[in-house]
C-alpha cells in the first residue's frame, strides 16, 4: 500500500511539474523577442559564422540560417551590418532553392523513366520554390519545369497538388 501511495504521489508530483515547466516555457516562447535582443551584434556574429561555414554544413542547417538572418534582416534595419545580412540570406535562399530545384528534377526523371508512380515529389518542391524563393535565379526553369509537371497529376486530384494561382 505504501508503494502505492508513494508512486501515486511521485506522478502527480512529476505531472504537475512537468505541465507547469511546460506551460512556463510556452510563455516564455511566445513572448516576441526584443529587438534588442534580435539585433544584437552576437546575433548577427553568429549567422555570419554560420554563414561562413556553409559549404561544410548540411541542409536542416540552411533551414535554421535561413530563419536567422530573416529575422535580423526583417527586424534590425538600422544596423550596420544590416546590407550584409539581406546578402547572406539572398545567397542562403538561392541555395535552399537550387537544392529543391535537384531534387525537384531527380522526382521528375524517376516518374519520367517508370521508377515511381507519380510526380507530386517534384510538385511538392516546385511549388516550394515558387512560393518562397520569388528571386531564385532559374526561376524561369523553375516555372516551365512545374507547368510541364502538372500536366501529370490527374485532373481529380489538381486541387489538392497544384497552386491555387491563376497565373501559373
Amino acid at each position: 500500500m505504501k508503494k502505492l501511495t508513494l508512486t501515486l504521489t511521485l506522478f502527480l508530483f512529476f505531472t504537475f511539474f512537468s505541465k507547469t515547466a511546460y506551460a512556463q516555457n510556452q510563455e516564455n516562447f511566445d513572448k516576441p523577442q526584443s529587438t534588442s535582443t534580435v539585433c544584437s551584434q552576437e546575433s548577427f556574429d553568429n549567422a555570419e559564422n554560420l554563414y561562413n561555414k556553409r559549404n561544410l554544413v548540411r541542409g536542416e542547417i540552411f533551414g535554421r540560417l535561413e530563419r536567422d538572418l530573416k529575422k535580423l534582416v526583417a527586424n534590425c534595419a538600422d544596423f550596420s551590418w544590416h546590407n550584409q545580412a539581406e546578402e547572406y540570406l539572398k545567397t542562403v535562399q538561392e541555395k535552399l532553392a537550387e537544392n529543391s530545384f535537384i531534387i525537384a528534377r531527380y522526382y521528375w526523371k524517376e516518374f519520367n523513366e517508370g521508377k515511381i508512380k507519380n510526380a507530386k515529389g517534384a510538385v511538392a518542391r516546385l511549388q516550394l520554390i515558387i512560393e518562397n524563393y520569388l528571386h531564385y535565379s532559374q526561376m524561369d526553369d523553375v516555372k516551365q519545369l512545374y507547368n510541364e509537371v502538372k500536366e501529370t497529376i490527374p485532373q481529380d486530384e489538381k486541387p489538392n497538388y497544384l497552386l491555387k494561382c491563376k497565373n501559373r
